[in-house]
């Protein structure tokens, strides 16, 4: 559990509810190893994210909550910024 919060408290979400935040994050990237403890999160945040109508990419990599996943996610993700 972090400090201060509760658990599964998801107050990052909220500012999906702003209409610039769609507008102004043309790539809103996401991505997670298969076998990571989070991904049953990241699955339910999927779900508020399309209700949200948030243009999302993202990605699920093999691997755990691990440099063997961040290393090919920050790859993909460059590419797509610096295109």
């Amino acid at each position: 559990m972090a400090v201060g919060r509760k658990p599964y408290e998801q107050t990052h979400l909220k500012a999906m509810d702003d209409p610039y935040f769609n507008n102004y994050f043309h790539t809103f990237f996401r991505c997670i190893g298969d076998n990571d403890c989070f991904l049953s999160r990241f699955l339910e945040e999927d779900a508020i994210i399309q209700e949200k109508g948030v243009h999302e990419i993202r990605k699920i990599y093999p691997g755990g909550h691990d440099w063997n996943v961040w290393r090919p996610c920050f790859t993909d993700f460059a590419q797509m910024i610096f295109r």
